[in-house]
């Protein structure tokens, strides 16, 4: 009889945990990288400019086309939010990177300013970058 309380009142902290979980979750944005197959290098994209595109969305999530160069820039804010990565064929099929450390290297973003020596600040744009390939593959990348 004791055991059938325990678990009813486990049943029901569950129930409640799992609810408040839901109501208070933060819904948050998330980076969809569309990598044409085959792709090696840097990625980066250059947020916050005016004659830019705006950002593209699939429902809730924010999708980026990586064209051949790697560059992107869009007139759209960076926002904090889970990122997935595909490749895509020259079919439009997309295949998730689900190896991520072994496809995905130096994730980051960057922005601030710098001062010249007439004293003048120039504002560098918030970036958010990442490379595309092997540990190795980005190793070789950085020496060359």
């Amino acid at each position: 009889m004791n055991k059938k309380i325990v678990f009813g009142v486990l049943g029901v902290i569950v129930l409640i945990g799992a609810s408040l979980f839901l109501i208070f979750k933060e819904d948050r944005q998330q980076y969809i990288f569309l990598i044409p197959e085959g792709y090696k290098g840097k990625v980066t994209v250059t947020f916050d400019q005016p004659d830019a595109s705006p950002l593209v969305y699939e429902g809730k999530w924010i999708v980026f086309q990586v064209p051949s160069s790697g560059n992107i820039t869009t007139s759209g804010s960076n926002v904090t939010g889970t990122i997935d990565y595909y490749y895509v064929d020259q079919a439009g099929n997309r295949t998730k990177i689900e190896d991520i450390p072994n496809a995905i290297q130096d994730l980051h973003t960057e922005s601030g300013g710098s001062k010249n020596s007439a004293n003048q600040t120039t504002e560098i744009p918030e970036t958010l970058s990442f490379f595309v390939g092997t540990p190795q593959e980005y190793d070789n990348d950085r020496k060359s």
